[in-house]
C-alpha cells in the first residue's frame, strides 16, 4: 500500500457520506486495506509484545492495587488460517519466566497448547471456553470480514469521536465492532462475557496508538476492560512479515475444537467425591477444590463454597444424601478469592447464613446484589437478603462445636480458619497448600492456632489432602 495515496484519500473522500452508502462487508474490506491486510508480501505476521494482567481475582484485597502477572511473548500470526502461535514466559507471584515457558495456538476454531511434539486441546473439560486472541486487531478484523452475519448498527461516540458500529450475534447477545469512519481503523471490540461470580461482564477490547511498519499498521497498545476496569495491558514491540507457515503445519492436521458457551468459569465442576471423616463431618473433593461440611444439632455448616453454582448444587446433593431433611445451613466464607466464593449466591438463595470476616461484608454484598441478566442463576430467580455474621476475633459457633478465627498474618489479613474440636480437625482454607516445604501462609496458620491455644490432630484445606497437623508443624519450624 502506498502511504501517500492512503493519506490523499483521507483528505479528498467524504468519509461520513461514503460510510452511509456502504455495506458492512465493503466497510470491513476497506478496513483490511488501510491496515495493510490485503496483498501482504509474506503470509505470517511476526511480532513481540509484553503484557501485564491484573490479578484482581486472587489479590489480598478486593480493591486496588492488585498483583500482576507479566508476559513476554513472541508471536506468529498466520493470516490465511486466522491463528496465532504464541511463545511466552510468565513472571507472577512466586514464579519466574524460566519455569513456565509455553506455546499456544489460538485460532477461531482451534485452540491447543504445545510442548515438544505433543499438542493438548484447550477446549477440553479443564476450560469452559477458549477464544482466539482478541487483543490482536488483525485476528478480529479477519474474523469479522469473513462473517456474513455482520450488520451495521447505530453510530456511537466513543473516545471523543463518533464511531461507526458493526454488529453480529455473539455467544451472549450482540458483539459490536467500533470503526473510525474518518480512517476505517478499528477502535474497539465490545461484547458480554458470562462469569461464574458476576453473572456477566461487559468486555471492551480497545486498540490505540497505531503504528506503521513497512506497508502495514498495528496498534502499539491494546487493552481489555472488564466492567469498565482495565485488566490487561499489551504493548507491541517490533514486528515484521515472515514465511514461517511451517510452524502451523501440524495444527492443520488436528481436529476443530468444540466451542464453549462464552462462560468465564475457569473450570467445569466435575462431580466431587464424598469422604467420611466422622459421623458428623465429611469432605467433598474433586481435582480443583476440597470442602468440608459438618452437622451440629439441626444445622449443617459448610466450610467454603467454591467454584460456581454447579459445585454448590453437587455439594447440596451430597449433604442431603448424608443428612436427609437438612434445612438449616451456615456457610463460612474464609477468604475472597473469586474461585473460592463462586457457590455463595446459591447458598444465599437457599436461606443459608453467611459467616465471614467483617472486612468481607462489602464485597459479598456486591456479589449477592449483582443482577444476572443473561443467564439468571438460582438467586436471581428466587431473590433473598443475605444473613451475615461478621467475624473479627475467635468466635465459637454452635456452643463451641465450631471455632472460627482470623489468621491475621501479614499475608492473610481478612482470612479465617476453622477448628472442629470434637473431630480435632482444622480447616485451613487456602492457607496451607504445601505440606512438604515451609511457606509463609502455613507459618501464619500455625501462629494463629498457637495464639488461640488449639490442639488439632489433622488438617485439611482447599488444595491439600487430609494430613497430620504435626506434619505441617514439622516442615514449618
Amino acid at each position: 500500500m502506498n502511504p501517500y495515496r492512503y493519506f490523499a484519500l483521507l483528505v479528498l473522500m467524504p468519509f461520513a457520506a461514503l460510510r452511509a452508502q456502504q455495506k458492512p462487508n465493503a466497510i470491513l474490506q476497506q478496513t483490511k486495506i488501510v491496515m495493510g491486510l490485503t496483498g501482504l508480501k509474506k503470509p505470517v505476521l511476526h511480532y513481540y509484545y509484553n503484557q501485564v494482567s491484573l490479578g484482581r481475582e486472587e489479590s489480598d484485597r478486593t480493591y486496588p492495587p492488585f498483583f500482576t502477572v507479566a508476559v513476554n511473548a513472541e508471536a506468529w500470526f498466520a493470516t490465511e488460517i486466522n491463528t496465532t502461535r504464541i511463545k511466552q514466559s510468565n513472571t507472577g507471584v512466586g514464579r519466574g519466566p524460566a519455569e513456565y515457558p509455553s506455546v499456544f495456538y489460538l485460532g477461531v476454531s482451534k485452540h491447543y497448547a504445545a510442548r515438544d511434539t505433543a499438542f493438548r486441546s484447550l477446549s477440553d473439560n479443564y476450560f469452559q471456553t477458549i477464544e482466539y486472541d482478541k487483543l490482536n486487531a488483525w485476528a478480529v478484523v479477519l474474523d469479522w470480514a469473513g462473517d456474513p452475519a455482520v450488520r451495521q448498527g447505530k453510530n456511537e461516540v466513543y473516545r471523543d469521536y463518533e464511531r461507526l458500529v458493526l454488529e453480529r450475534p455473539g455467544a451472549n447477545g450482540k458483539e459490536r465492532l467500533f470503526i473510525d469512519p474518518k480512517t476505517n481503523f478499528p477502535v474497539k471490540l465490545d461484547y458480554q462475557e458470562l462469569s461464574s461470580l458476576w453473572g456477566q461482564q461487559h468486555i471492551e477490547v480497545v486498540y490505540s496508538n497505531w503504528q506503521q511498519t513497512d506497508d502495514f499498521f498495528l496498534p502499539a497498545s491494546s487493552f481489555r476492560l472488564e466492567d469498565g476496569e482495565p485488566m490487561i495491558y499489551r504493548t507491541m514491540g517490533k514486528s515484521d512479515l515472515s514465511d514461517s507457515l511451517s510452524l502451523f503445519s501440524r495444527l492443520r492436521q488436528l481436529p476443530v475444537n468444540v466451542q464453549g458457551d462464552g462462560n468465564k468459569e475457569l473450570f467445569i465442576s466435575e462431580q466431587p467425591k464424598l469422604i467420611k471423616f466422622s459421623d458428623q463431618t465429611y469432605l467433598t473433593k474433586n481435582r480443583f477444590y476440597t470442602e468440608v461440611f459438618t452437622k451440629i444439632g439441626d444445622t449443617v455448616y459448610l466450610l467454603d463454597a467454591t467454584l460456581n453454582e454447579a459445585r454448590a448444587r453437587q455439594d447440596e446433593k451430597l449433604i442431603r444424601q448424608v443428612f436427609p431433611g437438612a434445612d438449616h445451613f451456615v456457610v463460612v466464607v474464609t477468604d475472597l478469592a473469586w474461585p473460592h466464593v463462586g457457590g455463595l449466591r446459591y447458598w444465599v438463595s437457599k436461606g443459608a447464613t453467611i459467616v465471614s470476616h467483617s472486612a468481607s461484608r462489602q464485597f459479598l454484598d456486591r456479589v449477592v446484589h449483582r443482577r444476572w441478566t443473561i443467564r439468571p442463576d438460582e438467586l436471581q430467580k428466587h431473590p433473598r437478603q443475605m444473613k451475615f455474621v461478621p467475624i473479627n476475633k475467635m468466635t465459637r459457633l454452635a456452643k463451641g462445636a465450631l471455632q472460627v478465627f482470623p489468621i491475621d498474618g501479614i499475608g492473610s489479613e481478612g482470612a479465617l480458619a476453622c477448628n472442629l474440636p470434637k473431630d480435632k480437625l482444622l480447616w485451613a482454607s487456602d492457607y496451607i497448600q504445601d505440606t512438604q516445604a515451609p511457606t509463609a501462609y502455613a507459618s501464619e496458620v500455625i501462629h494463629a492456632v498457637n495464639r488461640e491455644k488449639l490442639k488439632p490432630a489433622k488438617v485439611v484445606a482447599q488444595h491439600i489432602e487430609l494430613v497430620e497437623w504435626q506434619q505441617v508443624v514439622k516442615v514449618n519450624p
